[in-house]
């Protein structure tokens, strides 16, 4: 499920996979009810690290950021 699918395509209003998140569309399509704990058991068996995000404006290149705001203009993000 996370591997392959996007948050939204469970109708989940953002774009990232939270431990709250991933449980609450288990327990909404499986019926099964995990805690947020015991799904980062299992990523952590599943060798899957668990990331967060950041905002990190100090690295960043003005010229490469408006770039890449172009090409997602150009594929019609």
């Amino acid at each position: 499920m996370i591997l392959e699918k996007m948050s939204r395509d469970y109708g989940v209003d953002r774009n990232i996979w939270a431990g709250k998140i991933i449980s609450n569309v288990i327990e909404l399509r499986w019926g099964v009810k995990l805690k947020k704990t015991r799904i980062y058991e299992i990523l952590n068996e599943l060798n899957l690290s668990v990331q967060k995000a950041h905002r990190n404006y100090a690295n960043v290149s003005q010229e490469q950021q408006k770039t890449f705001i172009l090409s997602l203009k150009k594929i019609g993000i």
